[in-house]
C-alpha cells in the first residue's frame, strides 16, 4: 500500500535504502533486456523490411517500459508502509503520466526520493541523426537548455520517446504522425510540445528516410516512420543515462550518503566499444560489435 503523495512515510533508513536497491537492481534487469535485443539485432548485417529488423521497435517499447517501472518503483519504495514485509520491485502500478520529463521529477521530488529539480542538472549525450546502427550527430544536452543540433531540451527528448513508445504500443503510428506537425494538438502542459524546435521550427527525432509500407498505396504509407536501428539505440541511450544519473540523485539526496556504485547500470554500456566478452557473446560471433555504432555516453561522475 502506497501513502498519499508528499508523505514521508518510510524513514531514510534500512528499510529505504534496501528498497531502492531493490528497485536499481530491478531497472538494471528490464533495460538489459533492451542491450540484449541489441546484441541480437548486431548478430547480422540488417537492411531492409525482414524480421530482424522488428527488433528496432522492441527496444523503444523496452526502453521506455523499463523507465515506467522505474518512476512507479521508486515511488513505491519511498512512499510504502516500512512495515510492509511483502513489498517489492513491480507491486504498483504504473501511470503513463508520470513518465514524461517534469511529471516524473514531480513524482519524485514529492516522494522525497529526489531533493531538488534534477531537470536542472541533468547531463546526457544524445543522438539526432543515425546511419545504420550508427547514432550520429550527438548533442549534449545540459540541463534545461535546447540542444545546439535539434534545438530540443533534455525533457523534449525524453518526451517524444515516451509519444513513440505509446505509438507504436497501442498501434497508432498514423495518428501520431498526425499530430507531429500541428502545435495545436498539445496542449497538455504536464507534456507540453515535445516536437517544437527553437531552430527549426519542429523536429522529430524519429524520422527516417524510409517509405513505410511499399505494399500501401501512396497516400496511405507513412513516410519517415519506419523505426530504423539507430533511432532504437537513441532511445535506448537516452534513458541508460538518465536512470544511471537518477541512481546517484537519489543515493546523494538528503544527505543520504548512500553507497550506489554497485546498483548504477554497467560502465560498458557507456562505451564506444565492447569488451571482447559481453552478456555471455564473443565479438567474433557478431557483424557489430557496439551497442551505440561509435559514440561514447555521458556517464555521471
Amino acid at each position: 500500500m502506497v501513502a498519499g503523495h508528499g508523505q514521508d512515510s518510510v524513514p531514510d533508513g534500512p528499510v529505504r535504502e534496501k528498497r531502492f536497491g531493490q528497485v536499481a537492481r530491478a531497472v538494471r534487469e528490464n533495460l538489459s533486456v533492451g542491450v540484449d535485443l541489441v546484441l541480437v539485432h548486431n548478430e547480422r548485417v540488417v537492411r531492409g523490411r525482414q524480421p530482424r529488423a522488428a527488433l528496432n521497435r522492441s527496444i523503444v517499447v523496452t526502453a521506455v517500459g523499463a523507465w515506467d517501472r522505474f518512476i512507479a518503483d521508486t515511488r513505491s519504495a519511498f512512499l510504502a508502509d516500512p512495515a510492509d514485509d511483502s513489498w517489492g520491485d513491480g507491486s504498483e502500478d504504473s501511470k503513463t503520466g508520470h513518465l514524461y520529463a517534469f511529471e516524473s521529477q514531480r513524482v519524485l521530488m514529492e516522494a522525497r526520493a529526489c531533493e531538488r529539480s534534477f531537470l536542472d542538472e541533468l547531463r546526457v549525450s544524445a543522438a539526432t541523426s543515425w546511419s545504420g546502427v550508427r547514432m550520429q550527430s550527438m548533442e549534449d544536452l545540459v540541463g534545461v537548455a535546447p540542444g545546439r543540433l535539434s534545438g530540443l531540451t533534455f525533457a523534449q527528448h525524453l518526451n517524444q520517446w515516451i509519444t513513440l513508445r505509446n505509438a507504436l504500443a497501442h498501434g497508432s503510428l498514423r495518428r501520431l504522425l498526425a499530430r507531429v506537425d500541428d502545435p495545436t494538438r498539445w496542449t497538455d502542459s504536464r507534456i507540453g510540445d515535445p516536437y517544437a524546435s527553437v531552430i527549426y521550427g519542429r523536429y522529430r527525432l524519429w524520422r527516417s528516410d524510409a517509405e513505410g509500407n511499399s505494399n500501401a498505396p501512396e497516400e496511405q504509407r507513412m513516410v519517415g516512420a519506419t523505426i530504423q536501428s539507430g533511432c532504437a539505440r537513441s532511445c535506448l541511450a537516452l534513458i541508460v543515462q538518465l536512470v544511471d544519473w537518477l541512481i546517484v540523485e537519489v543515493g546523494s539526496s538528503f544527505q543520504r550518503h548512500w553507497d550506489v556504485e554497485e546498483l548504477r547500470l554497467p560502465a560498458a554500456w557507456f562505451q564506444r566499444g565492447l569488451p571482447g566478452s559481453f552478456r555471455g557473446a564473443d565479438e567474433d560471433d557478431y557483424a557489430h560489435w557496439t551497442l551505440w555504432g561509435g559514440p561514447q555516453l555521458l556517464r555521471r561522475w
